[in-house]
């Protein structure tokens, strides 16, 4: 497989793994509609380098992320507009410098696009479920590059397609070259070994002809239960030719319904194994007159189309970039973002791969559409998918993207004082279908803090030793509501607490830093049949003895609250 190599790649290639787990912090001023829920639950807004911010969310996250759309920069080398199109803002300078060392002062724009690109990609790697797909707009400075890119970090097997959306109607007369209106949208899949379906809509309803001058002559059985309709008088009908088909075995009709299977020849679009397969999956078959043209009528969940790589407001229904500067300025009254995605775009590829229950990811999130989309697919039909979005910059994060959610939510424009509904209601804030979300800073690292939440250090240790996040049951368990806090339980609460779960039949504890493990201590703890692990501040056993009783001791230094 063709590889892509560019100054600085060496240093990138595995910092991802070598980036710190970093906190969360929940700020409960620019939330909407929460009251303390556990991350792994609920839709979430963070403010942060996305870098740090992916890192962070493996413990809650890692493999359970159906869907992600990222809209990165574009690198065009434009720096005159609201999201820095040409990889030089401050922080990823910064970071660049930091992790690239003196081989950042010899970066082209390309080979920062690519060390900035290539740890993230690694992460959402990490997030995304094995039967999900993540789809990434891009356009012609960098789409060869994101190729090989993708193809060496999803695998070259796991490519699924190259769209291109209609993002302009009305393209710049001006420019030198070619008046682009379309503009690339890739997509790739977690696994090859998990079957990835896009659905592009469905079929119009009703019946269709079976009969096509235009294929050969075969014969064919048509099981008597599978006619829904059978406009025949009642009788018996000899085998001769009737129209354009000839019937081969006689077959008796009474009360509209054939006695026996329909054998006939003709030039029919299925052969025998279509018309078995189709039979199975629930297609029904009409005859409507004595000529036997007979017709089928597939099912509404058969109807479903597989997608065209147009994506067009015509065949799809899509807007463009003008619809979308339409929708910020009615909802927020701030059209500045030069190339803004249109929900109808994100809404049509979270419908390509998501059911009503899947977890949507936005690791560039700018102006939040693709929360907004969430928000309004979850309104049309009852969903209740989640969304997780992250912006780098404060300023957008919190005047835009936070306020665009909570107005979309509450179903009205920045007309609020004229009570002027939004014409994308989503019918005020409903837990059901999914209209309030948490908002969150990227905070310190584990290591830099010294009290650390119990809920977060067990979600944190949990999938650092099971490889996977805490169950959401779990995870909601741990959140106080009207249980004491962890600093106020009593020890035998504190030790009640302390059993997080298992994965492959290993039970992991944690314990507060002052516990030291005993064998008194051991059968205090609740009882897990299996190996385990056991987090806490220090151990009198010794080797052998742990060994007898399954236990792997880890020391634990941090205080719980």
């Amino acid at each position: 497989m063709p590889t892509l190599n560019w100054i600085g790649k060496e240093a990138v290639i595995n910092h991802h793994d070598e980036v710190p787990i970093h906190t969360l912090t929940h700020d409960p001023n620019r939330s909407f509609g929460t009251e303390n829920e556990p991350l792994g639950t609920g839709n979430l807004l963070i403010e942060g380098d996305n870098l740090l911010a992916l890192k962070a969310l493996l413990p809650y996250y890692a493999g359970k992320v159906k869907c992600i759309f990222i809209d990165p920069p574009y690198n065009t080398g434009n720096e005159n507009w609201v999201y820095n199109d040409n990889v030089n803002n401050p922080i990823i300078q910064k970071w660049l410098g930091k992790t690239v060392g003196k081989l950042a002062e010899d970066l082209s724009r390309h080979d920062k696009w690519l060390c900035m690109m290539y740890p993230r990609l690694c992460l959402l790697h990490q997030l995304l479920r094995d039967d999900g797909a993540i789809f990434i707009t891009i356009d012609d400075n960098e789409v060869h590059h994101l190729r090989i890119l993708m193809d060496e970090i999803f695998g070259e097997e796991n490519f699924a397609a190259q769209f291109f959306w209609m993002r302009t109607a009305t393209s710049p007369f001006l420019s030198k070259t070619v008046r682009r209106k379309m503009e690339p949208l890739i997509c790739y899949r977690k696994s090859v070994t998990k079957k990835l379906s896009l659905f592009g809509g469905e079929t119009e309803g009703g019946d269709m002809p079976l009969l096509n001058e235009g294929n050969a002559l075969r014969q064919v059985e048509f099981p008597k239960e599978a006619f829904s309709r059978v406009n025949l008088k009642d009788g018996v009908y000899k085998p001769k030719d009737y129209g354009r088909v000839r019937l081969i075995k006689e077959v008796r009709v009474e009360n509209r319904a054939f006695l026996s299977d329909l054998v006939m020849e003709g030039k029919f679009k299925w052969t025998q194994e279509t018309v078995t397969r189709e039979v199975k999956d629930g297609t029904l078959f009409l005859i409507k007159s004595d000529r036997f043209s007979i017709r089928y009528e597939r099912q509404q969940s058969q109807r479903a189309k597989v997608p065209s790589n147009l994506i067009t407001k015509d065949e799809c229904g899509v807007g463009t970039n003008e619809d979308a500067n339409k929708e910020l300025e009615k909802i927020i009254g701030n059209d500045k973002f030069d190339y803004p995605k249109p929900i109808s775009l994100v809404k049509y590829l979270i419908n390509m791969v998501c059911s009503e229950n899947d977890i949507v990811l936005d690791s560039f999130a700018g102006s939040g559409t693709t929360g907004h989309a969430v928000l309004e697919q979850n309104q049309e039909d009852g969903g209740n998918r989640q969304f997780i979005l992250v912006e780098l910059e404060p300023k957008i994060a919190r005047e835009i993207t936070a306020i665009r959610l909570q107005r979309a939510s509450e179903g009205t424009t920045l007309e609020n004082n004229d009570e002027q509904q939004y014409e994308f209601n989503i019918g005020g804030i409903n837990r059901d279908t999914g209209g309030t979300f948490s908002y969150y800073h990227v905070g310190e690292t584990f290591l830099e803090k010294q009290e650390i939440p119990f809920s977060e250090m067990a979600q944190l240790l949990f999938f650092k030793e099971t490889g996977t996040p805490m169950s959401v049951d779990i995870a909601l368990s741990l959140v106080e509501g009207d249980l004491p806090s962890y600093s106020s339980c009593t020890t035998n609460e504190k030790r009640q607490r302390a059993f997080l779960g298992s994965a492959d039949g290993v039970g992991v504890y944690l314990l507060n830093s002052d516990d030291i493990l005993t064998e008194d201590l051991i059968k205090r703890l609740p009882r897990h049949d299996g190996m385990k692990i056991i987090h806490c501040g220090g151990t009198q056993l010794t080797e052998a003895t742990l060994k007898q009783h399954g236990i792997t001791f880890r020391q634990m230094p941090y205080n719980l609250v």
